[in-house]
């Protein structure tokens, strides 16, 4: 990829795997507040959801450093790759606009063991889920 766009690297590329990726948390955190830029780049999908750096990510983002994404075709693996929060086991379920619903949701979700994200409509968000 970088060889295609006269990127040069020369040096600068490591692997990233499970068996390293807890190792080299601390050192990424470091050099991203270096000011250095690091990209993690994945052969075979989404870093943090198919390919390791969920690790990498939660360690910057806890460092209050910023994480950011080049969105592919799904906003919710964007939006969770780069959140911090586990991507091993999620869901992404749509809000319903009844007040009722939304309360019902919100409530199985407190007892949720995986990663819950979800969509509503921008005329919802001030609607009350107290019904």
């Amino acid at each position: 990829m970088f060889s295609a766009h006269d990127i040069p690297v020369h040096g600068r590329l490591r692997a990233l795997h499970e068996h390293n990726e807890a190792s080299l948390c601390e050192q990424i955190v470091g050099e991203v507040v270096d000011g250095k830029v690091v990209v993690l780049v994945s052969d075979a999908g989404t870093p943090g959801i198919s390919d390791p750096g969920s690790r990498v990510v939660a360690a910057v983002a806890a460092a209050g450093l910023l994480v950011t994404t080049a969105p592919g075709p799904s906003a919710v693996v964007a939006a969770l790759s780069i959140s911090g929060l586990s991507t091993e086991r999620f869901i992404m379920e749509v809000l319903s606009s009844q007040g009722g619903e939304r309360k019902t949701l919100f409530d199985a979700w407190r007892h949720e063991q995986r990663t819950v994200v979800f969509y509503e409509s921008p005329s919802d968000w001030r609607r009350p889920c107290t019904k």
